[in-house]
């Protein structure tokens, strides 16, 4: 082989020398950008799981504290919705009975209307001599009758649920005379008595007291007036719902 012969070897040696490094860079260079790739392919995935487990964590955070409030919320609900009731007892006291009662002052049961004719005779010594008149009155009246409600008896069983009431005995509450019914006839008069306007009202107040003692002993009459007393107290305690529970009793004196 001749020197032209070896130098154009050593020359296809080199060039084959030169590809084959050029060959290895690039290889390495795909190497290393085949790992760079990996590198980053491997961070992306590691944030997208670590922001997988991010949510997973906040999704599992709202479902515990959902569930903790709930778990506060049962005993409040149940608080609300699970009430004890106990029976309550109604008592009434004397006081209360007595107030209501006692507010409607004196109690009017029944109102009397009456017409009267009275003889009234008059005698009078004139000069030693005895000597008389007569005359009639004739003339109408109006007697209210009822209860001094102060001087009632009150006293409750709370345990029989009873208002027990002593009522006083009925009284005059008023009496009038209509003075423009007042007529007056002589039947027997005489010239030397006189008889002065105080003189006839002086006899009529005696006349009114009389009058009203008859009343109050006419049993029938004041029987009527207590049936009429107690049904005004009866109601005077259903206005005021004392007698939802409770049963009125009376009692005698």
């Amino acid at each position: 082989m001749d020197e032209n012969g070896v130098r154009k070897d050593s020359e296809v040696s080199f060039s084959q020398f030169i590809i084959i490094c050029v060959v290895i860079l690039l290889l390495c260079l795909l190497a290393i950008l085949f790992a760079m790739y990996r590198n980053e392919a491997g961070k992306k995935k590691s944030a997208i799981e670590q922001a997988n487990s991010y949510s997973e964590l906040a999704e599992q955070n709202d479902t515990f504290t959902k569930k903790s409030t709930e778990r506060r919320t049962v005993p409040t609900t149940l608080a609300t919705t699970t009430t004890t009731t106990e029976a309550t007892t109604t008592t009434i006291s004397v006081n209360t009975v007595q107030t209501k009662i006692e507010s409607a002052g004196e109690l009017v049961t029944s109102k009397y209307h009456y017409k009267d004719v009275f003889e009234h005779k008059i005698f009078k010594d004139v000069l030693g001599i005895p000597t008389s008149e007569e005359r009639i009155y004739v003339y109408s009246g109006v007697i209210l009758v009822g209860y001094d409600l102060t001087k009632m008896k009150v006293s409750v069983d709370n345990t029989k649920k009873k208002i027990i009431i002593q009522l006083p005995k009925p009284n005059v509450i008023s009496h009038d005379i209509d003075l423009e019914s007042f007529q007056e006839y002589d039947i027997k008069s005489n010239m030397f008595i006189n008889v002065s306007t105080d003189d006839v009202m002086e006899v009529l107040e005696k006349q009114k007291h009389n009058k009203s003692m008859e009343l109050l002993r006419n049993k029938e009459y004041i029987k009527d007036v207590e049936q009429n007393a107690k049904l005004v107290i009866k109601n005077i305690l259903i206005g005021a719902q004392l007698l939802e529970e409770y049963e009125l009793e009376y009692v005698e004196e």
